[in-house]
């Protein structure tokens, strides 16, 4: 009796624990969507960052995160956002757009090509 007991509460703690960190990463997301809006563009990266860290698997976080630091000129953090974001939906149309770009303007043609 004792295991079952003890076996629900941690999984009431588990699942509130996850519901927390979806809400946490969907906060630091739209503060980030604001900053970005003002303009204040390294303040926005940081909250993108909150929010894949509260939700390693957000892709939209990881292309606003890409695009603000573009906007920073900080083409290395913003390249390997978009190649994370990459990684986890393969047939995102923004981020092959992105990376493109990325690939011809550093000159990695063959990597632009495939």
């Amino acid at each position: 009796m004792k295991t079952i007991i003890l076996s629900l509460f941690f999984c009431f703690v588990t699942h509130f624990l996850i519901a927390q960190n979806a809400d946490s990463s969907q906060f630091y997301f739209k503060e980030g969507l604001a900053k970005n809006e003002s303009r204040l563009y390294a303040m926005a990266s940081k909250n993108f960052e909150k929010a894949i860290f509260h939700n390693p698997n957000f892709i939209d976080a990881y292309i606003k995160n890409g695009q603000a630091n573009l906007e920073m000129s900080r083409v290395y953090e913003a390249n390997q956002n978009f190649e994370k974001a990459y990684q986890l939906q393969p047939e995102n149309n923004e981020v092959i757009k992105q990376l493109t770009q990325l690939y011809f303007n550093n000159r990695q043609y063959q990597k632009a090509i495939d």
